[in-house]
């Protein structure tokens, strides 16, 4: 099949069916991850798989339906796209169990198949799920601890906002209504205290209650009370409006006012209404003096400045109810004289009576009566205070009712709604206001119950509508109350933007000694503290004897004067909570901060959210890091949080570093950095270390932030390739983190600092490297600038020993393993939750992903815990496939957790790059995408194997042939489309550059490994068949030099083979890529000009040159004929260059022949008197310009020791030949047309060249011809060829061609060069032949008609090349076409067609 088709022909009604053969793994290779996917899905209803299963007329109709939708179109690309794996998949296989049966043949010890490898399979498996649930279950188990603590913080925070949860709402109010509606029964006084009910009442003058304005004559009847019924507003009337439940009745903080019930009920009916449950009557003065409001949904307060309208009452009585006051409190007193006396019976309460203007009320909500409950008694509607309220246990009856009343009257005298909380009943010792909208009317009616009893808890968080002389006068006279002093546990003023001088003082006051001696906790956050104060309460938060808990969140401190003062007291006391977040702090004072923190031994959790202030010395670290580097000499905190404070990859960096030993810190919130994926790599690195105690990371919104230029390249800490130059600024927090870094690194490889660092300079004095830590830190200079260098290939030699060093899979195996991080087992756990934690935040996740899949080591127990999000499981494969332990059976268990087909067809697009990564044969072209981590790898592997064969080049002092004199395997390397190399990236060196994690890395890897000159050859039915599994392949070109990537380390080529497979692919791009992935496989490599001359073109040759390197694609042995471009800039094009003048030098000067030096400016140098001597100096050489030259040299010329010496000195080739066992070839291009018109006639007319030869010479001949001898030659042996005007000059060419040394005689030798040109010209007969037993059989009648399209009997030139390509041969054509057209026609017969029978090969 034509290797150029990439795509199906949903027509074809003849193609096969898929039938995907199930092989165990370990026998003859294994199944691809695709079609192992599709087998195990046969029974699916997925229209893809049924179409990839169905037979060829099924597709075709589901094709045809397909097409006609969107959908349907796109599903027919994920069929292609499916086809293309399965095709790949199929060729590989193929492949492969060619080679395994050709080894197994061998008896090769690689390819023997263990005995039990079917149960070895079987325990793997087995041991693999009892893993996996080992490990589910513990994760489940943590997961469900965190949620656990979550749930009990949530329940202690409502338990202390609502201490008696388990008391029922009415009964626990019953008290306060009880004294709030006195008088509301018959025969008892009546209140004066405006009541909040679904009719607001508000202010109360000295005269009574003020009437507002009347609407008009219209009375109660006619006022319309909205009610809000489903959204909606709904005039009620009629006795609808008399029956309005209790249970309609607005409560406190609802978000909507329910209007309210109609008070057209006579006084009659109110003890009927409190019988059935319903609200009681209003008096008639009452319903005459009420009035309508068009917002009576809204309430608002007294000395309101807002333009509502507002409802009031009138009410009388006043002096009645002063003179009732009066009796109570002396009553009272009676009482309490009384109880001290020993009797507890209080005497009956005195009936009063009123006036008859004074109506009978009842207001709020109250116990209703239980259906089929004796209805109560008017006089009796609630039980006394005294009996129902259950009062704090410390608190008396009397003391409770008495702070009732007083904050009736408080509310009374503030003109304020009272309010029913479980402070004012007397259930709490709390003052909760916490987010209410609290004013200062409402506070300072707080006071009067306040003052009478027991505070311990007071939250006015939220309070923004507070004074600060309301809060001032609550502070001193409730809190400084001496009943308070003693009891105060807890103090909230969060958010009062306007405590200011009196408030603080009191604060300052409560702080110091003598005040709330057991306050433990203090929240300020939002309050500025006056710098006036800001010193004495430091100094009293320092000596407070119980204070624990601080909370100073925007409170101005940044801006203060004396702040690291402030800083030391507050943290020279008992604090072990301190919430400092919100200061804008400087980069001084943060450092101290830290100093101080690592001091103290009570902190406990520590806040430092929005904490950094903008830089003045680099605007672009955020100052938190100097906090964050003091904290390296340990801490005792347990929780910390530095959200928002601009914290980079550097900061993670200095995180990493800080806190990889602290064990007590088990929360980290870094929510809201720009850390990017090398910031979450630290922090994950961190939360994985044995010794740190992390067990939780707050990471939301961590994943956006990139490399800026400034940063990028050398100075960027890589944990899996630490090596390289580094150029520190010991000033800088993250350049001392990086130092201390890297001494860890040694540290844990087990190295010696001097066997690790390189110092190059340092400008501040002599630098002396550390030789143990000091107290567990690494000590480090904080000033100068640092020039080192670290290496790592101690460790390295340490890690591989014993491993061949030419097995690249191995060495990269055990990199990973030393250089990887493997999470420790106690923090694995840990380390799911958090991945677990973030399901539902897609980009946090892939931030995620990205960060693990480039430092991280799994087995495939942990990467399928990974995959519990169904929805990414693809994208989590994919990324962190390069993770991975266990090799080819752990990447089947982990793909088998994606079961969707597109998401499977996801997965290997992503990581296609690493699946076709073949280490053990790494040579080729690589264009990655570095954002993709498998792509990421990649190149991070590449670096890995460059370091490690430059670093062996470099052990074994070998020549250096790289592009650019470093040693580096990397060639023609571009960054971002740019080259790496320039000088926007200042580097000398390509390992010293650190590989980002974006942009596209472009490279050609040019590999020192060379192959043994005596391994085994694929025998000819081997490589027949192999080629021919290759021509039938159904993917194309690119696709088949993939594959032959991925097994390349399984062949071994001679040269006439790699010729063959040059001849399968079309263009000249795919066979410069065939070439390129297979060279390093060629046993034979001083036969290399055999395949060399199949590029005809000098740009091919040129292209492979660079590709390759110089002096690797140099032609040692065979050089004559090669033309060559050097250009004199680059390091191996020079080498390269010195190369042939020492060649020269030693075979003859003048071989180097048509040369010319084309300087920078253009100019061209001919070089009258020949190549410069001192060009014979590599170290003399130009570094500039460019140098043309053809070389020629005669047989009797050559230095075959010396090319072979070269050969093996240079181009690191293996070589065990003689002189005689080297195929002379010589290319047909290389030799113009009239030569091969003569060496054609000459093979036609002579047995050998040597018969032609002694034509020429003669009998008796000297042994050289002359061009006179030549000419008579031609002459007498009637040579018609070349018959023409000119067919004197034509012979003399040929005599000049001949004649390579210019002497004017033609040697034996030389002459016998024309061999070199038959031999080549032969074998592209005999390949061609090859190619058409394999196409078309060994019939050539079948070729001819194939080649004979019109039937015209007669085969032009022109229609010879169309028709060649045609059918798929794209070997050298126009030498064969001139041999078979012996009659020079121009145009070829079928009887001289058949003179190709006698190159076909014998039958078998």
């Amino acid at each position: 099949m034509d290797s150029g088709s990439d795509s199906e022909d949903f027509e074809t009604s003849g193609e096969e069916d898929l039938e995907p053969r199930r092989m165990e793994a370990g026998f003859q290779g294994a199944n691809g991850f695709f079609i192992d996917f599709v087998s195990r899905k046969t029974k699916s209803r997925h229209p893809l798989l049924v179409m990839l299963l169905g037979d060829a007329r099924s597709r075709q109709r589901m094709a045809r339906r397909a097409s006609q939708s969107e959908a349907g179109i796109k599903m027919l690309q994920s069929y292609k796209d499916a086809k293309a794996l399965i095709n790949f998949e199929r060729l590989e296989w193929n492949l492969l169990n060619l080679l395994t049966n050709f080894w197994k043949k061998l008896q090769h010890p690689s390819w023997a198949t263990p005995p039990d490898v079917l149960q070895q399979i079987v325990r793997r498996i087995h041991m693999q799920h009892q893993m996996e649930s080992c490990v589910q279950a513990e994760l489940e188990e943590h997961i469900l601890e965190l949620h656990k603590a979550k749930s009990d913080a949530l329940r202690q925070a409502m338990a202390a906002k609502r201490e008696d949860d388990d008391s029922d709402e009415s009964v626990r109010r019953q008290g306060f209504w009880h004294t709030f509606h006195r008088g509301t029964r018959k025969g008892e006084p009546r209140p004066v205290t405006p009541a909040k009910t679904e009719l607001y009442l508000p202010a109360l003058n000295g005269a009574g209650w003020v009437q507002p304005r009347s609407r008009g004559n219209s009375s109660i009847e006619e006022v319309e009370i909205h009610r809000q019924d489903g959204g909606k507003n709904a005039t009620l009337s009629g006795k609808a409006r008399n029956r309005l439940e209790v249970s309609k009745l607005p409560q406190r903080g609802a978000g909507i006012s329910k209007s309210a019930p109609d008070l057209k009920r006579a006084h009659k009916f109110g003890a009927a209404n409190h019988a059935s449950g319903l609200l009681p009557s209003i008096g008639p003065r009452l319903q005459k003096a009420a009035a309508a409001d068009q917002d009576r949904c809204r309430f608002t307060p007294p000395n309101s400045k807002r333009g509502d309208s507002k409802m009031w009452w009138f009410q009388s009585g006043l002096e009645e109810h002063r003179d009732y006051i009066q009796r109570e409190e002396v009553a009272s007193k009676r009482h309490s004289r009384r109880n001290l006396l020993g009797h507890v019976k209080e005497p009956p309460m005195p009936p009063t009576s009123f006036g008859s203007h004074c109506p009978i009320f009842h207001l709020g909500p109250c116990p209703i009566d239980s259906p089929g409950a004796e209805p109560r008694r008017s006089a009796a509607l609630l039980p006394p205070i005294e009996v129902v309220v259950p009062v704090h246990e410390q608190l008396g009856r009397q003391e409770v009712a008495a702070a009732s009343r007083q904050y009736i009257h408080a509310c009374q005298r503030e003109q304020v709604v009272p309010v029913p909380s479980t402070f004012v009943t007397g259930h709490s010792r709390k003052v909760d206001a916490a987010g209410k909208a609290v004013v200062d009317s409402d506070l300072l009616t707080l006071c009067a119950v306040g003052r009478l009893t027991e505070v311990e808890d007071v939250d006015l968080s939220g309070g923004k509508l507070l004074s600060d002389v309301a809060m001032g006068t609550f502070l001193q006279d409730v809190l400084l109350a001496p009943q308070n002093l003693g009891t105060l546990q807890r103090l909230s003023l969060s958010e009062c933007v306007h405590a200011a001088r009196q408030s603080q003082a009191a604060l300052v006051r409560l702080l110091q000694e003598g005040g709330a001696s057991r306050l433990h906790f203090l929240d300020l956050s939002g309050v500025s503290l006056a710098m006036r104060h800001l010193g004495p309460f430091c100094q009293a938060v320092e000596k407070h004897p119980a204070l624990q808990t601080l909370r100073l969140c925007n409170a101005g401190l940044g801006g203060a004067m004396d702040v690291r003062n402030c800083l030391r007291r507050i943290l020279s006391g008992r604090i072990q909570v301190l919430d400092f977040g919100w200061n804008c702090l400087l980069a001084e004072e943060l450092k101290f901060l830290g100093e101080l923190v690592s001091r103290n031994k009570n902190l406990r959790q520590l806040g430092l959210a929005n904490c950094a202030a903008s830089s003045q010395k680099n605007s672009s670290i955020s100052p938190c890091v100097y906090f964050l580097e003091q904290l390296v000499h340990g801490v005792s905190l347990t929780n910390l949080d530095i959200s928002m404070n601009r914290i980079d990859f550097r900061g993670a960096l200095v995180i990493e570093d800080a806190l990889e030993r602290s064990r007590r810190l088990s929360t980290l919130n870094v929510s809201h950095n720009p850390l990017g994926v090398m910031g979450l790599r630290c922090l994950l690195r961190l939360l994985a270390r044995q010794d740190s105690g992390l067990v939780a990371i707050d990471m939301e919104n961590c994943f956006s932030g990139e490399l800026r230029p400034s940063v990028e390249g050398i100075q960027v800490f890589t944990y899996t390739n630490p090596g390289g130059h580094y150029s520190l600024d010991l000033t800088r927090p993250y350049h001392r983190s990086l130092l201390r870094t890297l001494y860890k690194v040694g540290q844990h490889l087990k190295l010696n600092p001097v066997d690790t660092f390189h110092v190059i300079s340092y400008d501040s004095g002599h630098f002396t490297l550390a030789s143990q830590p000091d107290a567990g830190v690494w000590p480090v200079p904080s000033s100068g600038h640092l020039e080192v260098g670290f290496s790592i290939e101690k460790a390295m030699e340490q890690a591989v020993k014993g491993v061949a060093v030419e097995n690249f899979s191995e060495i990269l195996a055990r990199y990973n393993e030393v250089m990887r991080f493997t999470p420790h087992f106690r923090k694995l756990i840990p380390l799911l939750a958090q991945w677990r934690l973030l399901e539902g935040q897609e980009q946090e996740q892939l931030a995620m992903l990205s960060a693990l899949g480039r430092d991280f080591i799994f087995t495939a127990t942990h990467l399928r815990q990974l995959c519990s999000c169904k929805a990414i499981a693809g994208v989590t494969v994919a990324r962190l496939l390069p993770t991975l332990l266990g090799g080819r059976f752990a990447m089947n268990m982990v793909m088998r957790r994606v079961e969707n087909l597109s998401e499977f067809i996801k997965m290997l697009t992503l990581c296609k790059e690493y699946l076709l990564f073949n280490p053990q044969s790494p040579s080729g072209h690589y264009k990655l995408d570095l954002s993709n981590t498998a792509s990421a790898y990649v190149a991070q592997a590449l670096a890995l194997l460059d370091r490690w064969e430059s670093g062996l080049a470099k052990r074994k002092e070998l020549p250096d042939i790289s592009e650019n004199g470093d040693y580096s395997c990397i060639r023609n390397c571009l960054y971002a489309h740019e080259p790496l190399l320039s000088r926007s990236y200042t580097l000398q060196r390509f390992d010293q550059w650190v590989i980002p994690e974006k942009e596209v890395l472009e490279l050609d890897y040019v590999s020192n490994h060379r192959p043994d000159c005596h391994g085994a050859l694929m025998n000819d039915s081997t490589f027949k068949k192999f080629l021919i599994i290759l021509q039938q392949a159904e993917c194309d070109g690119p696709t088949q030099i993939q594959v032959t990537r991925n097994i390349a380390h399984h062949i071994n080529l001679s040269s006439m083979q790699m010729r063959q497979i040059l001849g399968v692919y079309r263009t000249s791009e795919l066979r410069e890529e065939a070439l390129i992935t297979t060279f390093f496989r060629i046993v034979d490599i001083h036969n290399e000009k055999i395949f060399r001359v199949r590029y005809e073109e000098q740009a091919e040759l040129d292209k492979l040159r660079s590709r390759l390197g110089y002096c690797t694609f140099f032609t040692y042995i065979q050089p004559e004929q090669v033309t060559n471009d050097f250009d004199f800039a680059k390091y191996d094009q020079r080498l390269a260059a010195n190369i042939f003048f020492n060649l020269a030098n030693a075979e003859k000067r003048d071989n180097i022949s048509n040369f010319r030096y084309t300087l920078p400016d253009g100019a061209i140098d001919k070089l009258e008197q020949g190549v410069p001597r001192s060009w014979d100096q590599f170290s003399r050489m130009p570094k500039e310009g460019s140098f043309h030259f053809t070389y020629k040299c005669s047989p009797q010329d050559r230095k075959f020791a010396l090319r072979k010496s070269l050969l093996q000195q240079y181009g690191k080739w293996k070589v065990d030949v003689a002189e005689e066992q080297v195929m002379w070839w010589a290319a047909a291009a290389e030799a113009p047309e009239d030569v091969l018109e003569f060496l054609f006639w000459m093979r036609a007319k002579f047995r050998d060249t040597h018969q032609a030869f002694e034509a020429f010479d003669g009998a008796d001949g000297n042994g050289v011809i002359g061009l006179r001898e030549f000419e008579e030659g031609m002459r007498l042996l009637k040579c018609q060829k070349f018959r023409g005007k000119d067919e004197k000059q034509r012979w003399t060419a040929i005599f000049r061609f001949l004649d390579p040394s210019g002497e004017g005689q033609v040697s034996k030798e030389e002459f016998l060069t024309l061999d070199d040109f038959w031999t080549e010209v032969e074998f592209s007969i005999r390949e061609f032949m090859d190619w058409a037993d394999r196409k078309f059989g060994r019939d050539l009648k079948r070729l001819w008609r194939a080649l004979d399209e019109d039937g015209g009997g007669t085969i032009q030139r022109d229609e010879w090349e169309t028709m060649l390509d045609r059918v798929g041969y794209f070997g050298p054509s126009g030498p064969i076409f001139s041999f078979i057209d012996e009659d020079d026609g121009g145009e070829i017969s079928w009887h001289e067609f058949q003179t190709l029978r006698q190159f076909q090969k014998p039958k078998e």
